[in-house]
């Protein structure tokens, strides 16, 4: 039994130390990206908040200004989710246009790759290496090794017993198992799945879109109207002309689900199945659990570093 415990041992710290770098890179990115859009909100206001106007609302179609109103090229729009949220609208050359939905002021434009959110995730999902396999390769290698780091580490911890050389880290562990190890069940099928180079740009949840054709804000003209009295149970966050459906559009909901239609008559459309990504994806956030599955999956990645904090802090007290 000492023999088998010491054996345990040997490999929890040996997978430790091999992981380490890898491990605490994808636990810090992953912990920051959990907020990540209430932080751009903050760093960049200008952008991301809209003054409230009562009285002034209009619909999808009208939400464009007028310095803009001519352009033929987007390929994406996302309506505001509230009174105090601008709009964005995306074009063809990747610019993200954001408005004001009740006034159709222009609030200014950036890229899709600028933002704290933009960054964050480049940083965590290694588009920033420029070959996305060999990210994808250490993220699943790093991950099992996770998984394997936990599992060696309760296993110890139940052979010993009681009583723990390391209580703080075998605290930490013990209380973070259970949501990483949820989380990064997902990880293959998000490092697998579908291409990440379309992501919807607003932050209340990243949906992961195939490439999309370029429509008219003519375009958009009585969906919104359809959606409220037809899909009442849908709250638009994204609205873009499929590659599958180029003669028609799509409206993609907070939940996951998408209304596609094979023309510009909403009323001969059908849903689309959530996707198996989209799934993993609320798995690997948290988002499932609603706003407190994502304070408690920043709380488990962050209790990454931790655990090396805690055990390098006995090493020292020793």
């Amino acid at each position: 039994m000492f023999s088998h415990q010491r054996t345990l041992r040997f490999w929890h710290r040996a997978l430790a130390m091999a992981l380490m770098v890898p491990l605490i890179w994808l636990a810090v990115t992953g912990a920051l990206l959990g907020f990540s859009a209430e932080t751009d909100r903050i760093v960049t206001p200008e952008l991301l908040s809209a003054p409230h106007l009562p009285g002034h609302e209009r619909d999808w179609s009208n939400q464009l200004p007028t310095e803009l109103i001519h352009s033929d090229q987007w390929i994406g729009f996302a309506p505001a989710a509230t009174p105090f949220d601008p709009s964005i609208w995306q074009s063809a050359a990747n610019i993200l246009w954001y408005v004001n939905p009740q006034s159709a002021e222009l609030r200014g434009h950036r890229r899709t790759a600028e933002g704290v959110q933009a960054w964050l995730l480049r940083l965590h999902t290694g588009d920033f290496l420029g070959v996305q396999w060999v990210y994808r390769v250490l993220a699943l290698i790093a991950s099992a090794g996770l998984g394997l780091l936990i599992v060696s580490g309760l296993l110890a911890v139940r052979q010993s017993g009681r009583q723990t050389r390391l209580p703080l880290h075998t605290l930490i562990g013990a209380l973070s198992a259970a949501p990483l190890l949820i989380l990064l069940a997902a990880v293959a099928v998000l490092a697998w799945g579908a291409s990440r180079d379309e992501v919807q740009p607003r932050g209340a949840a990243w949906v992961v879109l195939s490439e999309t054709q370029r429509f008219t804000a003519a375009d958009l003209h009585g969906w919104l109207a359809y959606t409220q009295t037809h899909l009442p149970d849908c709250r638009p966050v994204w609205v873009n002309r499929p590659v599958q459906v180029p003669s028609g559009l799509q409206v993609q909901c907070a939940d996951g689900r998408a209304w596609v239609s094979p023309n510009l008559n909403p009323a001969f459309g059908a849903w689309v199945p959530i996707s198996l990504e989209r799934q993993a994806l609320d798995w690997h956030t948290g988002v499932f659990l609603g706003q407190a599955g994502r304070v408690l999956w920043v709380l488990a990645a962050l209790a990454v570093p931790l655990l090396w904090w805690s055990r390098r802090r006995n090493v020292e007290i020793k």
